[in-house]
């Protein structure tokens, strides 16, 4: 019975690239797919790199960002004040990337985003935080979009927060 019950759900595990979008979901194990997708995306930047992330601590996707800030890829990160360590600001600062960290109005309000868009014309986002555990363990999803209006108005939305002074500081 398992192995029919498997055969059933395996199309909804792996879905295929479709008209732009790509699905991927945790948890993953050592295999740590989520990184491994995430990073391979990163990689093909070339102008620009934008993050918007409530929590993260991978080092995986760390090491792909600073390769192309290296490359001459901008990198810019908002990361949660009251979520993000400074040991870990400091780092991806060392790295040459720019990082901001933002502080939400009201008392118990998070930055709860979890998107990056690269070039303008690529978006990652889902429920995933950039963390290994996150990967390994928990039960996330990352969806990958090739769609020129989507990566405009996530942009649209990271240049607000990052423009709006108040709200984001180094």
């Amino acid at each position: 019975m398992r192995p029919l019950l498997l055969l059933f759900c395996l199309p909804y595990l792996l879905v295929p690239a479709e008209d732009g979008v790509s699905v991927h979901f945790a948890p993953t194990g050592e295999r740590r797919a989520l990184e491994t997708a995430i990073a391979a995306e990163l990689r093909t930047a070339t102008r620009s790199i934008d993050v918007a992330m409530f929590h993260f601590t991978s080092d995986r996707l760390v090491q792909a960002l600073a390769e192309r800030r290296r490359a001459g890829v901008a990198v810019r990160v908002l990361l949660d004040r009251a979520q993000s360590v400074e040991t870990f600001v400091r780092r991806l600062q060392a790295e040459g990337l720019e990082v901001r960290r933002v502080t939400p109005r009201g008392e118990e309000a998070r930055f709860h985003q979890k998107y990056a868009v690269l070039d303008a014309r690529l978006v990652v986002t889902g429920s995933y935080n950039w963390t290994v555990q996150g990967d390994i363990a928990n039960h996330e999803n990352v969806v990958i979009l090739r769609h020129d209006a989507a990566a405009r108005a996530f942009l649209e939305n990271f240049e607000t927060t990052w423009q709006d002074k108040e709200l984001s500081q180094p």
